[in-house]
């Protein structure tokens, strides 16, 4: 299976397929970003593949979900959403290009109609929290990637910043195939269903 590589809870996963077929060995890939994800697959290269919906795709294809995309700062007046002003002024903790992080960015800042201004790159989603708890500049990261302990540094951007998840494949997957997509359409995971999209939201 492959996957954009996502925060989570792999001895969850791990239990739920140790119950279900104790004698396969699960394989997982992850790719910093789905254009690297959705090239391998149309290589041929593993079974079923788990990352944001690419566009366009024929082959079977189920929606998981909607993470949601949050504002990480220093300061910030409580109790309110990041709006496109604040978002404009504001020095930028970015991402690499090599991470898929990069294009969220990018969309967000060609929908809202800015440039982000740079202070500091990284390829990884928790170095980018971290240089924005330390006040060195904003960023953007998938709620669930935020620690708990650093929830009050997160802020929602405007009405709500949604990427939708997917499980998809070439070709209809083979029975064991998709016995572990089924499994992971029925996990309880930390995202939002279409329906449940707060209203005017921004989703990609």
């Amino acid at each position: 299976m492959r996957t954009v590589r996502r925060p989570g809870n792999p001895a969850a996963v791990r239990g739920t397929l140790a119950l279900d077929v104790s004698s396969t060995v699960l394989r997982l890939h992850d790719y910093s970003h789905r254009r690297d994800l959705e090239e391998a697959m149309r290589c041929g290269q593993g079974d079923i593949r788990v990352g944001p919906r690419p566009d366009p795709w024929e082959g079977p294809l189920v929606s998981l979900g909607y993470e949601e995309m949050m504002t990480g700062s220093a300061e910030y007046p409580a109790g309110t959403a990041a709006g496109p002003a604040e978002l404009a002024a504001a020095d930028w903790v970015l991402y690499e290009q090599e991470q898929g992080m990069s294009e969220v960015v990018d969309r967000l800042a060609g929908h809202v109609g800015f440039t982000p201004r740079a202070v500091a790159r990284t390829g990884q989603v928790s170095a980018a929290l971290l240089f924005a708890v330390e006040g060195i500049g904003v960023t953007v990261a998938p709620e669930n990637a935020v620690p708990l302990r650093w929830s009050r540094h997160a802020r929602r951007i405007g009405p709500g910043y949604f990427r939708e998840l997917v499980v998809f494949s070439r070709k209809l997957p083979s029975q064991l195939a998709q016995r572990y997509r089924d499994m992971l359409t029925s996990l309880e995971l930390p995202l939002t269903a279409e329906q449940d999209l707060p209203h005017g939201a921004l989703r990609f």
